[in-house]
């Protein structure tokens, strides 16, 4: 289920009072967008999600084969508008907090995390333990704020904590 008070008045949409409910979780927010005549819209996006799949979230953002499962927890406020030549990626301005829980990240070559279980020989260590290629790896929670500024999506506090390794990580991710 899904409800929300939409209001448009004086060029602004405003759906306020956003929630949801799904069979595995709840999402709350507001997206607020400010539509000038003859001038690119400005938007902002609140939301708090909680108890979603993993899967799901990373389907509704377009990701295809995620390989990671778990349980989801998402809030934060992010930032756009449509003047600038390139697009709204390069406009992107915001915070987001993610928790993710209880779930298993999967091989895949571009995720990092197997780069760097490759570097560590984990595989191999592990070797009659764990089967990371058949099994992924299972985490217990992988926390992080993510800043969005112009574009550029970055991290100083990435924490995997798994029961096999515990990895900490910082690092940018330029979507535009």
């Amino acid at each position: 289920g899904l409800s929300a008070r939409i209001m448009i008045q004086d060029g602004v949409l405003d759906l306020d009072r956003v929630s949801g409910r799904s069979t595995s979780g709840e999402v709350a927010g507001r997206i607020v967008v400010q539509l000038p005549r003859h001038e690119p819209a400005d938007a902002e996006l609140s939301i708090r999600a909680t108890g979603l799949l993993v899967e799901d979230v990373l389907t509704l953002a377009g990701a295809k084969g995620s390989g990671i499962t778990g349980e989801a927890r998402i809030t934060g406020t992010i930032r756009g508008h449509g003047k600038n030549p390139h697009g709204l990626f390069p406009t992107l301005n915001g915070k987001m907090d993610v928790l993710l829980e209880n779930g298993r990240i999967f091989k895949s070559q571009e995720r990092a995390i197997w780069k760097i279980i490759s570097i560590l020989n984990l595989p191999a260590v592990l070797q009659g333990k764990v089967d990371l290629e058949k099994d992924g790896l299972p985490y217990n929670k992988i926390t992080a704020t993510v800043l969005a500024r112009n574009g550029l999506f970055e991290t100083e506090n990435l924490i995997i904590d798994s029961p096999i390794v515990k990895i900490t990580a910082a690092g940018n991710y330029d979507l535009p």
